[in-house]
């Protein structure tokens, strides 16, 4: 029976829901910074962002490592894909012999963050001096009434 008394209930189910962000990443190398993160595509699917790259040159002579800093909106590895060419350790890059290694920075999978970021640096490892050094020729110049020039000169 249907009559005026009844009435309709209405019951409204609250749910609570984090919104996800973006994976970032930024790595500060030899005072530059790369920047990368995971994004929409053109279909709205979230995509990884993978084609930063970085390169940086090491020498076993006198540039044996260089210190970098990564900050990521998630977890993050390093790791090397040659670490007998160079090595990652303790937030530095260190040359262990010649030769040419990628040292991969990526964020990891988590259920907060959509997508993943990439920066790949490239490293290249020499044995020959990096750094030049200016001396004068001789090494020690006085100059006087006869001597009014010294010639410097840049050697690696």
């Amino acid at each position: 029976m249907t009559g005026t008394n009844e009435k309709v209930a209405v019951i409204r189910v609250i749910t609570s829901r984090t919104a996800k962000a973006f994976s970032t990443l930024k790595l500060t190398l030899e005072g530059k910074d790369y920047s990368a993160a995971a994004s929409y595509d053109a279909q709205g699917n979230v995509q990884d962002k993978t084609d930063v790259e970085a390169s940086l040159k090491l020498s076993t002579a006198d540039k044996t490592s260089v210190p970098f800093t990564v900050e990521s909106s998630n977890q993050y590895t390093v790791t090397s894909n040659d670490p007998n060419t160079v090595a990652v350790q303790d937030g530095t890059l260190v040359a262990k012999k010649t030769g040419n290694a990628a040292i991969t920075i990526a964020t990891t999978a988590d259920t907060t963050h959509y997508g993943a970021a990439k920066i790949t640096v490239n490293v290249n490892v020499t044995d020959q001096a990096l750094a030049a050094k200016v001396v004068a020729d001789p090494a020690t110049v006085t100059l006087g009434r006869n001597v009014k020039t010294a010639t410097i000169t840049a050697k690696k």
